[in-house]
């Protein structure tokens, strides 16, 4: 299951899983978009079914769910793309930085349980949490690391409880950078007068290939992380 997936980062996500294997089940409120992506992925020969509608609207996310664990038996991989944070920057305090990001992550608890509770009855799944950053926040090490500390305590502590059923959960902070962009680099000198590029404000591409190994991956220990592609994070 994907959510918001017919926006940028959701449609890369969505066509690196179906092109994996996977059969998806893609959520947005954008029913025009959902549709069209859906029709090109199968004309592609992927199976992807749209699922319109607001992701945290009253009694959908039961829905989806319901839905997609009927159908299929189970829910092997969730996928929720958060919505963008924009915490105002300066202007605002710490403890109005810390009021938004628990906000924008309480938002997504409720479906999160729904999903927690379909996994550990069949035994296992992951969850994936991607927290999409705004240039500014990005640009803003104060904020960057009130989100990080907020979320990935969130993470970890929802990792904690549902280890013990099989179910992984992990998150990513994503940079806005757009598709093909690589953004700001950072470079150091190495041996021989050789330059390493040692990190970049990731783009579309780098978080679907990240979220795509986190899907496939067998590694069970791999639970509880916060993956930053942000550039003050490297």
């Amino acid at each position: 299951v994907v959510t918001r997936a017919s926006s940028i980062l959701g449609q890369e996500v969505t066509r690196c899983l179906a092109a994996e294997g996977f059969t998806l089940v893609a959520r947005d409120d954008d029913s025009e978009n959902l549709r069209r992506m859906c029709d090109e992925l199968h004309s592609a020969g992927l199976e992807v079914i749209p699922f319109p509608g607001g992701i945290y609207e009253e009694g959908v996310s039961d829905d989806l769910i319901r839905s997609a664990s009927q159908r299929f038996k189970r829910i092997d991989v969730y996928i929720d793309l958060l919505e963008s944070l924009h915490l105002g920057g300066s202007k605002e305090g710490i403890s109005a930085w810390d009021s938004s990001v628990a906000n924008c992550l309480g938002k997504a608890s409720p479906i999160l349980r729904e999903v927690a509770d379909v996994m550990k009855a069949q035994g296992g799944g992951k969850i994936i949490l991607v927290v999409n950053i705004s240039e500014e926040e990005n640009g803003n090490s104060y904020l960057l690391r009130t989100i990080e500390r907020i979320t990935e305590a969130f993470i970890e502590g929802l990792a904690f409880e549902l280890f013990p059923n099989g179910v992984t959960v992990n998150g990513i902070l994503a940079g806005v950078s757009g598709r093909g962009d690589r953004g700001p680099t950072i470079s150091f000198s190495g041996g021989h007068g050789k330059h390493c590029q040692v990190g970049h404000v990731g783009n579309v591409e780098d978080t679907a290939k990240l979220i795509r190994f986190i899907s496939v991956s067998e590694i069970e220990s791999l639970t509880g992380e916060l993956i930053s592609l942000c550039l003050n994070r490297v």
